[in-house]
């Protein structure tokens, strides 16, 4: 679990920003001055929550020590929890590249 000062709290806010797509992940952002993040995953995604949770905290790990000054919100498109940490890491790095161009 992320410390709560990294914790994008969505509940008391609309999360508007920019938005970058792909198969497996939906990225909402915008600039901040420290690094936020929220991660959802529908049912529609994964029915049983064992699976939601292994997906949010492997998505939290692949971005836990990255310096970036954004509050991000992570939506998982497509079930992830067959795939290992530094696959979806490589996925995350490869969309996240394209933010900071």
């Amino acid at each position: 679990m992320l410390p709560k000062k990294e914790r994008l709290n969505l509940a008391k806010t609309k999360f508007v920003g920019e938005r970058i797509e792909d198969e497996c992940f939906v990225l909402i952002w915008h600039q901040a001055s420290s690094f936020k993040l929220a991660v959802v995953i529908p049912k529609t995604v994964a029915k049983k929550a064992v699976d939601r949770n292994r997906m949010r905290r492997l998505v939290q790990v692949s971005l836990k020590n990255k310096s970036y000054k954004l509050e991000l919100l992570v939506k998982v498109k497509k079930n992830l929890s067959d795939l290992k940490q530094n696959e979806i890491q490589k996925n995350l790095e490869k969309i996240l590249s394209k933010i900071d161009n």
